[in-house]
């Protein structure tokens, strides 16, 4: 269920991705070139312009609007926090 409401697999899968525990993310790209990314490849449809205000809007829902520019980092380059991933 969606927000307490019945909802197909497809219905999911367009709502909810898996991520792995383990670490997987670009240590080398900033948040928001990877959450661009994975707009232009999971919402290809969308204009570009439709697609930076979700990249926007899901920056300060998650409150990383400040950390946008940074770098995600990995095990080799300082990057965000565990937390913030």
């Amino acid at each position: 269920a969606l927000g307490g409401v019945r909802a197909s697999s497809a219905e999911r899968r367009l709502q909810v991705g898996y991520v792995t525990q383990d670490d997987v993310l670009p240590g080398t790209s900033t948040v928001a070139e990877h959450l661009h990314f994975h707009a232009r490849v999971r919402l290809p449809w969308l204009p570009q312009e439709q697609r930076a205000a979700l990249v926007a809007s899901t920056l300060t829902a998650l409150s990383l609007t400040r950390k946008a520019s940074s770098l995600i980092g990995d095990a080799h380059m300082r990057g965000l926090s565990g937390g913030e991933r």
